[in-house]
């Protein structure tokens, strides 16, 4: 596993991490272990690393660029060369 690049299809989300002290931390990488976790990649001292939060603290959400290549997609699918977008 690449941290530096990881893998969109392994951590297909991004995520808020609201921690009980009242800190939030923000990653563009995260997945759902299935195990009522979620794994985010985070910056530590030294670089990229996992960090393993309880589902309860987390608010995963698609990546907007690829929510909206999505919503496109479709569009073209749909309308073809009807209307250009």
């Amino acid at each position: 596993m690449n941290l530096f690049d990881p893998d969109k299809a392994e951590w297909p989300f991004e995520a808020q991490i609201d921690a009980p002290d009242g800190a939030r931390e923000y990653s563009q990488y995260a997945k759902d272990n299935g195990d009522d976790t979620v794994s985010i990649i985070s910056w530590g001292e030294n670089g990229p690393m996992v960090k393993t939060f309880p589902i309860e603290q987390a608010t995963l959400k698609e990546r907007p660029w690829e929510l909206a290549e999505k919503w496109y997609a479709l569009f073209r699918e749909i309308f073809g060369s009807y209307l250009k977008i």
